[in-house]
């Protein structure tokens, strides 16, 4: 039995069992819920830890929809390092190795999107650097990490990751097409703004100084 089956199995036990675990509604954290006790994942056997992976997807799930995405991404973030700990003790190109790589890739996914809507554009580009590296078709990695590159100004690196996009998903082309447009349009304005504010430090410097005749001298007036 492989860990992906394995891991959804008890994922669909415990919502059968705890629906209410897996709501939205403020309740879930009332005293007496049976998965309201956090143990350390130190603390965790193997399968525990493949248990309470899917829990935390879907709390992350259930904060991302209340637009809490700082606290969604805890839980994102919480649910790859189980993940990755699991992982790490299985033999790698094995099955269980790869199939527990599959199941961090939408975790990894969903806390980037939570970055981007925090404006944590540099732990964006880290962590999708980390995943494409292994996955390298990843093809929301690359819009993600474009997106990212595109808010800190790093054009190139922005267009780079875009088109990549639209070579592994062409039905994603015309996206692709709005998004350089935009990247092209706020680079013309960050342009103008940018020589702008350089004429205007020009200007006052100039205000700012005199040349005193006869001896060659620059002072600048403070």
């Amino acid at each position: 039995m492989t860990v992906s089956f394995h891991c959804w199995r008890v994922f669909s036990a415990l919502l059968h069992v705890y629906p209410a675990a897996f709501s939205s509604s403020p309740c879930c954290s009332q005293v007496g819920d049976p998965l309201s006790y956090h143990r350390e994942s130190w603390m965790m056997e193997k399968d525990e830890k493949l248990q309470t992976v899917p829990v935390l997807h879907m709390q992350g799930n259930a904060l991302v929809r209340q637009k809490q995405f700082r606290e969604a991404a805890s839980k994102y973030k919480e649910a790859v390092l189980l993940l990755k700990t699991v992982q790490s003790r299985e033999m790698p190109g094995d099955v269980d190795y790869i199939n527990l790589g599959r199941m961090i890739v939408p975790l990894e996914l969903n806390y980037c999107q939570c970055m981007l809507e925090l404006e944590e554009y540099y732990e964006v580009i880290e962590h999708t650097t980390e995943l494409l590296e292994k996955h390298k078709d990843c093809v929301k990695g690359y819009y993600k990490r474009a997106k990212a590159h595109a808010a800190v100004w790093n054009e190139k690196e922005a267009r780079r990751d875009f088109s990549t996009v639209a070579q592994l998903d062409i039905s994603l082309a015309a996206l692709v097409r709005r998004e350089l447009k935009e990247l092209s349009e706020r680079m013309k304005e960050k342009y103008w703004e940018e020589k702008e504010q350089y004429w205007n430090m020009l200007e006052k410097t100039e205000a700012a100084t005199l040349k005193l005749p006869g001896n060659g001298y620059l002072v600048v007036l403070v």
